[in-house]
């Protein structure tokens, strides 16, 4: 039988056991978070951190008006304010000059005298800077690699880096966690990302940091996906939908604990939080000693007898009676022993060797389809979200009830998105919503620069971003489904590098209204509307059990537009089946 069948006659969709481990691996990512949002806390930048500068010590011995000795500009909203890069490069001589009128009249009219010095006087840029030590901030990344005016732009680059790790580690892990097993390469990156969240801080050279940034983000964003896939391996099919839901909720809380611990140590230290931040993944090290390999990895790999032990430990556990290791017989089990019976060499499938690339994806025309149009899905995510973020010009207000409400709101939609996959479908739900996001953006376009209509405004796009979650959601769960076991991390972790790709190329998107002010909202409008169209083509997963083999993954991805709402078409189930028969009746509803 299935694995599927098998978890489900012998062990039990869920259970004691099965609780134990979404819940390890829930609190586990949650300093995925922290480390993704980590910047916002101890970055210093956009206003975060005020500095000015520090001029020569004839200068500041100097009693004269700061307009007599710092030049004033005009910063992005049009006030003017004193420049923090430069200063009037008074000599000796001109300073004992300068205060003869120190208390006349003259030195009053702060316009005459920034007439007089300009004439005068030569201008110079600052060479060190005093920082604002009084506010949120005790310390900053931007201080300790002095990243500021002209030196400014790297400080955001730091993230970025950071996400393009994040990119590059989902293919790497993946792949690793495809060949060696999930639990041989979890606590390798729970381990990595202690030793590199703890390093980051301490590295004295800034482009030392870019690299320890890249590699965390590798580490961090691999871990997290493979923690993902491990979770749906371990349900059944009914509750996978609530698993996947609840994972994220790790995620989604972590912000909301990363922002109470900067409020807590405000102000702040940035040596400190990363330190704190760092040290947290270690704690789950001790989780490759409590926590099995996937049994139905180890199936897909050969390894049928510790597969079969495990299932026998988690029925124990969750109070099951425990089945006899005869009793317990794959599917895959009765086909290996075929082919084993083969000539090696007249043979082109062995388990012990078969080691699957990302070239797997695309070697069979249905598993093909399905993985560009999810990677098209995945990418459209992450691209709309900063498009959103662009229309609306970000949020103001107060840093930490921001990244509360952030991670508040992901929780809810998490919650509402299990009913929504588990009554209408995965594909049904991916679709409606959407194409309700695609309104949303296209009604943006009508509604943005005009002050009249910015109550309008912040409703549709607020309706838009929640749309966007939901999607997010969806998709990480839908792709985890539709892929076979053997490329299943795969399958993920190249959709979430997609992602990312998207998330770094839509803020250059949004710097395209020098062009046209609503070109940028067009495209995030067209990039919806196409990810809706590919959507479609992915094969809905709802009460299905996961394909185990590349032949199954390609029976479970053939395309068929028939079952689109599976709840209202009692035939949607025809010819879906890939092995056993599944538990979930299906109802004439609509």
């Amino acid at each position: 039988m299935k694995f599927d069948d098998v978890l489900t006659h012998h062990v039990g969709q869920v259970g004691r056991y099965q609780w134990f481990l979404y819940i390890s691996l829930t609190v586990a990512a949650t300093p995925t978070a922290w480390f993704a949002i980590a910047m916002v806390f101890v970055g210093g930048g956009s206003g975060g951190q005020n500095y000015e500068c520090q001029m020569p010590e004839h200068l500041k011995n100097a009693s004269l008006p700061k307009h007599v000795l710092v030049p004033m500009e005009v910063d992005a909203t049009g006030e003017a304010i004193f420049s923090k890069c430069q200063y009037y490069d008074h000599s000796n001589s001109n300073l004992s000059a300068l205060s003869v009128y120190n208390t006349t009249e003259m030195w009053r009219n702060t316009t005459l005298a920034i007439g007089v010095i300009a004439n005068q006087t030569s201008k110079r840029f600052c060479q060190s800077w005093e920082y604002d030590t009084q506010g949120r901030f005790q310390s900053t990344v931007m201080e300790q690699y002095k990243l500021t005016c002209q030196s400014e732009w790297l400080l955001p680059l730091v993230q970025s880096f950071f996400m393009i790790g994040w990119l590059c580690g989902n293919f790497i892990f993946g792949s690793l966690a495809d060949r060696y097993g999930r639990m041989t390469v979890i606590p390798i990156g729970f381990f990595l990302e202690t030793i590199l969240g703890i390093a980051v801080p301490f590295v004295p050279n800034y482009y030392g940091a870019l690299v320890l940034k890249f590699l965390l983000g590798g580490v961090t964003g691999g871990t997290y996906t493979i923690c993902f896939v491990l979770c749906l391996e371990f349900a059944g099919k009914k509750y996978r939908p609530f698993v996947a839901s609840v994972f994220h909720c790790g995620f989604n809380g972590g912000l909301c604990v990363i922002a109470g611990i900067a409020y807590a140590l405000e102000p702040i230290n940035h040596t400190t939080l990363q330190i704190i931040i760092g040290c947290f993944p270690a704690f789950f090290i001790v989780l490759r000693w409590l926590i099995p390999e996937s049994p139905r990895w180890l199936v897909s790999d050969g390894r049928f007898q510790k597969a079969k032990h495990i299932v026998r430990k988690i029925a124990r556990c969750n109070g099951r009676p425990v089945p006899r290791i005869e009793d317990i017989v794959f599917e895959e089990e009765k086909l290996f022993e075929k082919l084993n019976d083969l000539d090696e060499k007249s043979s082109n499938y062995s388990k012990d060797e078969r080691i699957y690339t990302v070239v797997d994806l695309f070697r069979t025309p249905n598993i093909r389809r399905i993985a560009l149009a999810s990677f098209v899905v995945w990418f459209a995510s992450a691209f709309i979200y900063y498009g959103f973020l662009f229309i609306s010009g970000g949020i103001g207000g107060n840093v930490y009830i921001n990244t509360v409400i952030s991670g508040a709101t992901g929780v809810v939609s998490a919650f509402i998105t299990v009913p929504l996959l588990n009554y209408f479908g995965r594909r049904t739900t991916a679709v409606c919503v959407q194409v309700m996001m695609a309104i949303a953006l296209f009604a943006a376009i009508g509604l943005v620069n005009k002050p009249d209509y910015e109550t309008a405004l912040v409703i549709v796009v607020s309706i838009g971003k929640f749309c966007n979650i939901l999607v997010f959601d969806a998709i990480y769960l839908h792709s985890a489904e539709m892929f076979p076991t053997g490329t299943r991390s795969l399958g993920v972790g190249m959709g979430s590098l997609f992602a990312r790709v998207g998330a770094l190329i839509s803020p250059l998107i949004g710097n395209m209204t020098i062009f046209w002010h609503l070109l940028p909202i067009v495209v995030f409008s067209a990039v919806a509307v196409i990810s809706t169209l590919f959507a479609l083509l992915l094969p809905e997963t709802v009460g299905r059990p996961l394909p185990e083999t590349i032949e199954d993954g390609e029976k479970f991805a053939k395309f068929d537009l028939s079952g689109f709402c599976p709840l209202c078409d009692k035939k949607t189930r025809d010819g879906y089946e890939v092995g056993a028969t599944t538990d979930v009746e299906l109802h004439h509803r609509c």
